[in-house]
Order: structure tokens, then C-alpha cells, then sequence
């Protein structure tokens, strides 16, 4: 008889290793869900943290910066896109 590994799948068959990729892409797709979960709970944050009256005006001074430079890091993205594809080239 043969005995299931911690994953409950046969050890050494194919099926354990059709389980174990699975369970690969499972935990990566729980990664991505998890970053961007993050990232919106951190966006929520500086909502609330607007509304104390200490912290409002650093965050509203935060905020104007990131608006302000928005162009520019439009300019340094598209730079480092045609840096990167001439060293592509190069390499």
C-alpha cells in the first residue's frame, strides 16, 4: 500500500506532482491577491488619516506631491523603457 504525503497525494506517483504545482499557483496567486490587498488598505489608511486634525495637512502636502510629479514619472518610465529595450538589443 502506498502512503500519502503531507499534500494527501501519493508519494512519487504523478499526481503529487500535479498537486503540488497546484498548490505552487495557489500560494502565487495568494501573493498578487495579497499585495494588492495591501495596497488599497494603505490608500484607506491615508483616507482616515486625513481626518485628524495633526496629520491632515502632511498628508494633503503628500498627495500634491504625488499629483505634481505625475508627468515626470511619465517621462523617467518611458526613459527607463527605451534604456531597457536598447541594452535588450545590446545583449
Amino acid at each position: 500500500m502506498k502512503e500519502l504525503n503531507s499534500m494527501g497525494a501519493v508519494e512519487g506517483g504523478i499526481a503529487s506532482k500535479e498537486v503540488a504545482e497546484h498548490i505552487l499557483d495557489i500560494l502565487e496567486l495568494q501573493r498578487i491577491l495579497s499585495s494588492c490587498a495591501i495596497f488599497f488598505f494603505l490608500t484607506k489608511l491615508t483616507y482616515y488619516m486625513k481626518l485628524m486634525d495633526e496629520i491632515a495637512p502632511f498628508v494633503e502636502i503628500i498627495i500634491r506631491i504625488v499629483v505634481d510629479i505625475y508627468y515626470f514619472l511619465i517621462v523617467v518610465g518611458v526613459s527607463l523603457i527605451f534604456f531597457g529595450c536598447s541594452f535588450y538589443l545590446i545583449a
